[in-house]
């Protein structure tokens, strides 16, 4: 036991290290801004207690919906839960509600049969009902179905997904997202049960659309292999289990990307959904190994790719991409990576980049990926930071077991990367965002990445959340975000305080400008606009910025061993160079460099620093395309102990008969 210890905790160190120093192609932990103190103020937030809830909060007179989120955890999926009570209900005849409060003082079993009886759930629905209950204060989920429904949902697959599904999510926002994947499943689940005659549907419900495609797929027709849906078999198969040596060779990686490809199809025609085929990239292995598998939907995309067929193959160096001249709708294609001299199918940059819009069709959402030289017709996509981690000799599984066994802020945030990042498991990994941020309130960093990593997803209000508690570093992302959760009105505001920082900053002017139209305000648009202009003509260039930079890029932080300086002793400490450098046209007084940091334990404030600047002269004026530098270690005088650090440089200039303006830049350092 002891060696495994040691050999554990030897792995974690490399891990860590890693993270440092890995530049190819991406540094694990990404450093952008700046700050940091020499007296130390500890400013955790104060948690806010949610409100309490009991049975009578859910109760069809208080809360009459069939989606009910009294707690506040089902994030921006709370239209799509209607959506698909709504179709469970027209398409089955099952009354499906989805409900979720905090009761700390009520087990969830006696919690669900009182809210499932009293709400009168499938009383007047043809084939019953079904209740899914979440409950954040226990951590806890169930799932409750009518009497009539009990062999169609038995208790041992109602109770794993309760419990594998649904529970370890129940106190996070992104619960909505696991309720969606349940529903989905469970209403495939009972088609099986209809055609294995475990559940009669009324005539008119078997003349609908989707049952009349199921039936195609159970009767051997559409291209279905009868043995592989039969309806009988599918209820009790184990979609993951682990494909016999004898037969592994059928699914076996190819040293030609054709071949790799046609062994994937393979597995989507015979229904393999095993994690540890050497088939697929280890980021796909993590992600087939964390969500279920469901059958019908590997079908459908296995037509798909016999309808579009021929391929198209295009490589660049160990990437290659499988598309088609006249793909079927719906159809996205095949990326394939090359390790170790064969072609591994890679799923995890599949849908990690690339999104489905309302109409099924496929477009590139972002572009910062080695397969976008194959992936043109799909869009030119944006460039998000979401590149996979490069662990070197480090595998996966080794690093995120490396760290869950690990306490610290940063080992859960960077579990999260590694899920979010490499297997793409998003649900997962904003799971280790927000544990991150429970072990370390103050960190703005892993604030701002759990927005952004909402926010690319679609949570848009767990976004909001996020970039709200940032302050005026957030505001431009927490407008687009308030914009995109629908609330323009809010967004508007925002832009406007965006505003007065910078009111020459045409960017915000547009956003304000857009804003302003959404919300009616026509007159105020038109003003923006004359705004605009007016800037754009000045050729003084008020619109381009004092700019913060930051050298070296990427610094070291140290929270080891302390270095001396004349003053003392400096702990938590990196050495950098901070420039400001005027951009515009002409000379600005530099009014304000407010300085501060946030760690994993503290947060300090020093005010303002502008005095340590080495101006010329008695002035603080910078000239058109002039610049000015500070370089010294920064650092606490007293231990910290902090594992990441962001410093945070706030700047406000001014022209001669200009308005004031602001901008901030941050550099978020990590342990090593």
């Amino acid at each position: 036991m002891r060696a495994l210890l040691l050999t554990l905790l030897s792995i974690t160190v490399a891990f860590v290290a890693w993270v440092g120093i890995q530049e190819d192609p991406l540094p694990p932990v990404p450093v952008a801004s700046v700050e940091v103190p020499a007296a130390v103020e500890n400013a955790a937030p104060a948690p806010t207690s949610p409100e309490v809830h009991g049975p009578s909060d859910a109760s069809i007179e208080a809360a009459p919906g069939a989606v009910e989120d009294l707690a506040g955890v089902f994030g921006g999926f709370g239209h799509t839960l209607e959506w698909q009570t709504q179709s469970w209900r027209d398409d089955l005849g099952i009354s499906v509600h989805v409900l979720s409060l905090r009761a700390p003082d009520h087990e969830i079993a006696p919690l669900a049969e009182e809210l499932f009886s009293a709400r009168r759930i499938g009383a007047d629905a043809p084939s019953g009902g079904l209740l899914i209950l979440v409950n954040p204060a226990r951590h806890e989920a169930r799932i409750e179905v009518s009497y009539e429904l009990e062999h169609v949902f038995p208790d041992l697959i109602v109770g794993r997904l309760a419990r594998n599904q649904l529970a370890p999510y129940a106190a996070y926002r992104a619960v909505g997202m696991a309720v969606m994947d349940v529903l989905h499943f469970l209403k495939d689940y009972a088609y099986l049960q209809a055609h294995a005659g475990n559940l009669e549907l009324d005539a008119t419900l078997r003349e609908r659309q989707e049952y009349k495609e199921k039936a195609r797929y159970l009767s051997g027709g559409a291209g279905a292999q009868a043995d592989f849906f039969d309806a009988a078999a599918l209820l009790d198969r184990d979609w993951k289990a682990v494909v016999p040596a004898a037969k592994r060779a059928r699914y076996a990686p190819s040293e030609d990307p054709r071949e790799s490809a046609e062994a994937f199809l393979r597995t989507l025609r015979d229904g393999i959904g095993d994690p540890t085929l050497p088939l697929f990239t280890p980021g796909s292995q993590c992600m087939r190994d964390g969500v279920p598998f469901a059958p019908f939907e590997q079908f459908e995309r296995l037509r798909r790719y016999e309808g579009s067929k021929p391929f198209e193959v295009t490589v660049q160096g160990d990437h290659a991409v499988l598309d088609s001249k006249r793909p079927a709708h719906g159809f996205v294609p095949i990326l394939l990576a090359k390790r170790d001299g064969l072609w591994r199918v890679d799923l995890a940059e599949t849908w990690k980049n690339l999104f489905f819009d309302a109409d099924g069709d496929y477009w590139h959402k972002n572009a910062s990926h080695p397969y976008r030289f194959g992936l043109h017709r799909f869009g030119a996509g944006a460039n998000h930071d979401l590149r996979a981690w490069q662990l070197g000799e480090l595998r996966l599984p080794q690093a995120i077991d490396a760290l869950n066994a690990r306490p610290g802020a940063l080992d859960a945030f960077q579990q999260g990367e590694l899920l979010y990042r490499n297997c793409w498991l998003p649900l997962e990994a904003l799971t280790h965002y927000e544990r991150a941020l429970e072990l370390a309130p103050n960190s703005q960093f892993f604030r701002e990445t759990l927005g952004d990593r909402a926010s690319y997803i679609g949570f848009h209000d767990l976004a909001v959340s996020a970039y709200e508690k940032l302050h005026a570093r957030g505001w431009w992302k927490l407008a687009h975000a308030q914009r995109n959760a629908g609330d323009p009105e809010a967004a508007l505001a925002t832009a406007r305080k965006l505003m007065e920082r910078d009111p020459y900053r045409i960017e915000v002017l547009e956003l304000v400008r857009t804003l302003a139209e959404e919300t009616g305000d026509l007159d105020g648009a038109s003003g923006i606009m004359r705004q605009i202009a007016a800037i754009r003509a000045n050729p003084h260039r008020p619109q381009d910025p004092v700019t913060i930079q930051f050298a070296p890029a990427r610094p070291t932080f140290d929270p080891g061993l302390p270095i001396q300086i004349e003053s003392g002793s400096l702990y938590d400490h990196s050495s950098f160079g901070v420039t400001l450098k005027n951009t515009s046209a002409r000379p600005v007084e530099i009014a304000r460099i407010g300085f501060s940091s946030t760690g994993t334990v503290s947060y300090a404030g020093q005010g303002d620093i502008r005095g340590q600047f080495p101006f010329s002269g008695n002035t603080h004026r910078i000239g058109p395309g002039e610049s000015i530098t500070l370089s010294q270690s920064w650092g606490f005088t007293v231990p910290q102990g902090n594992e990441q650090i962001s410093y945070v440089f706030d700047v406000c200039w001014k022209a001669t008969s200009e308005r004031r303006q602001c901008t901030d830049g941050r550099l978020d350092l990590y342990a090593q």
